[in-house]
């Protein structure tokens, strides 16, 4: 079985093709989420940042230059961000009312 680059898969997304975002979504997932749930020790909230950076990963990979760096980091990348937006928005408990 030949496995399909990264970078084809990005390219094919950008074109529309959505089974490349089902089958990076498939690749990643696993590793988006363990990423996540590091950060927010939450699972609802870690499948929701993991949800919502595939979403952007989609919405902006027309853009994508992945030969500067590879997908797994990118995706990484978009994780990290998601889950530190998500904690933000949570208000502390810690002086507030």
């Amino acid at each position: 079985m030949t496995v399909t680059p990264d970078s084809e898969l990005l390219a094919r997304l950008a074109a529309g093709d959505w089974s490349a975002g089902v089958t990076l979504r498939a690749r990643y997932e696993t590793t988006a989420y363990a990423i996540a749930y590091a950060s927010m020790t939450d699972s609802i909230g870690a499948e929701t940042a993991v949800a919502e950076a595939f979403r952007e990963l989609r919405s902006i990979a027309d853009g994508a230059t992945p030969q500067m760096r590879s997908v797994a980091s990118w995706i990484s990348e978009l994780v990290h961000g998601a889950a530190h937006r998500a904690l933000r928005a949570v208000p502390s408990p810690i002086g507030g009312d």
